[in-house]
């Protein structure tokens, strides 16, 4: 019995540390993409080098993508080790990739949001997580 809840909170942890990764990455990426317009990264990068703004804005977006994709990858690779392990049941796996595939789907839906609304959003999805 200790074993399975050894296990439940292992996959809890897991999923809830998952979930703030995501959220913590796709909350900068959001402000950049907001109605409320500062100058960011890529603004001050392509006034500095005198570069078109949107030549600039489209490499920073393939670097984010693949930066997902790496973290990703690395994600499935701990988890296929964890089941290899026994610290994991492949359906433990699945769970925990499905719950990451959620939160990126809401973080992702927070996009057009205001910053109020999108720290409000945040704020419930984190208090239903740990619940």
């Amino acid at each position: 019995m200790k074993s399975k809840l050894k296990k439940s909170a292992k996959v809890t942890a897991v999923a809830i540390a998952a979930s703030v990764m995501l959220l913590a990455g796709a909350v900068p990426a959001m402000a950049a993409n907001s109605s409320e317009h500062k100058p960011n990264l890529v603004d001050k990068i392509a006034s500095a080098f005198h570069l078109n703004h949107d030549d600039v804005q489209s490499r920073v977006q393939d670097f984010r993508a693949e930066k997902q994709q790496d973290r990703r990858a690395k994600l499935e690779a701990r988890l296929t080790q964890a089941v290899k392990d026994g610290n994991l049941s492949e359906a433990q796996k699945s769970a925990i990739l499905q719950k990451v595939d959620e939160l990126k789907s809401f973080a992702d839906s927070l996009k057009d949001k205001s910053s109020q609304d999108r720290q409000a959003a945040i704020k419930a999805q984190h208090l239903a997580l740990v619940q």
